[in-house]
């Protein structure tokens, strides 16, 4: 290659490098090879056709800054998409940490209740209503009944606490599309099954504790 073409080459490769500098490596990579190659080509043109070094050099050099406009546009467009990209990415980790920590904290809240339910009121109630002879209701015994088996199977309970947190955590995961885009139905469904997994647990949770007192309502009943 003559002198007068490297220099034009040159001078196109270092307004290349120059505006594509700080850019994600694969957006500069792609660019910076695509003008490689058309420089590649155009000087391979020049020489099959004949045409003189410096017209080829002139030519390039003029492409160049005839580019300039059209570079600089390149490069505010894909610095413009990558920052929506890193926005969007953004919003998506935080719409899945703040999911994640409300359905953690409802199934904390509920296995806690339950663990203070089953652990420790129902035995304590239990032995009261032995010690003074109250007759049960069938819901408070199937709540003892409840209790006598987690407390017996205290590590099978743990192992299914366990499961049901992983897959807890599974479930409220964003789930992304094959396109790249996020899977909106199942974030409609997410949202909508929510409150009904806060109300179902409030309801198994207080009609626990409403069977294991139904026993001294009775008795208070009679009193009357």
């Amino acid at each position: 290659m003559s002198a007068t073409r490297r220099m034009a080459v040159g001078v196109a490769r270092a307004w290349t490098h120059l505006y594509t500098s700080r850019m994600p490596t694969e957006l500069r990579v792609s660019r910076r090879e695509e003008i490689d190659s058309d420089l590649w080509e155009h000087v391979r043109d020049g020489r099959e056709t004949g045409t003189r070094p410096l017209i080829t050099a002139l030519e390039i050099l003029s492409r160049t800054c005839l580019g300039v406009v059209d570079d600089l546009t390149w490069r505010f467009e894909a610095s413009r998409q990558e920052r929506a990209v890193s926005h969007s990415a953004w919003r998506l980790h935080m719409d899945t940490s703040a999911r994640k920590t409300r359905w953690v904290s409802i199934f904390a809240v509920a296995t806690g209740a339950t663990v203070i339910l089953l652990f420790g009121l129902v035995p304590t109630l239990k032995v009261y209503f032995e010690s003074v002879g109250i007759p049960l209701p069938l819901p408070t015994r199937l709540v003892m009944g409840l209790s006598t088996i987690v407390m017996a199977y205290w590590w099978a309970t743990l192992v299914v606490g366990v499961a049901l947190l992983l897959g807890l955590t599974r479930l409220t995961r964003v789930s992304v599309l094959h396109d790249g885009e996020v899977d909106r139905a199942r974030e409609v469904a997410l949202t909508k099954f929510e409150p009904i997994v806060i109300v179902g647990l409030s309801v198994v949770v207080g009609a626990m504790v409403l069977a294991m007192f139904l026993p001294i309502f009775d008795v208070v009943s009679a009193m009357r």
